[in-house]
Order: structure tokens, then sequence, then C-alpha cells
């Protein structure tokens, strides 16, 4: 077969061509990274069921916390007018 292209158009695709080879190549290079980086994140996250226990028990002191402040504002207030 013979091809109907210019010396010009020809090397121009093979540029493109080469282009298209080199983006390919370094989007694979960005996949394998990309991969490795969440492979390592995966193993510092906690399971949901291993979490739940720290979630109580730090609410549980928040609202301990919390009531003490509020309990204290109210004693003020109320021992206040009487």
């Amino acid at each position: 077969m013979v091809s109907m292209e210019s010396p010009e158009q020809e090397l121009d695709r093979r540029n493109n061509d080469q282009r298209l080879v080199d983006m390919l190549h370094g989007i694979d290079l960005k996949t394998t990274r990309i991969e490795t980086k969440m492979e390592l994140i995966e193993g510092n996250y906690v399971s949901r069921a291993e979490f739940l226990p720290i979630q109580r028990l730090v609410y549980g002191v928040v609202s301990v916390i919390l009531m003490s402040f509020v309990g204290g504002l109210l004693t003020l207030v109320f021992m206040k007018g009487a």
C-alpha cells in the first residue's frame, strides 16, 4: 500500500504518535505511583469497629464537660437571683 502523505505529513504523524506514546507512558507511571501510595495509605486507616469504642468514650467525656459547664452557668444564674 502506497502512502498518499507528503513527507511533512508523515513526519507530523510520527511525531504525534511518539507524543501519544510518551503521554501514555507518563500516565502509566503516575497510575503506578498512585496505586503504591493508596496501598500505603490503606494500612493507616482504622476500621469502624475499632473506632466505635473510642468515639463513644470521647463523646461521653465531652458530654460530661459540657453538662458541667451548663450546670455551673445555671447555678450562677439561679443563685444570683435568690
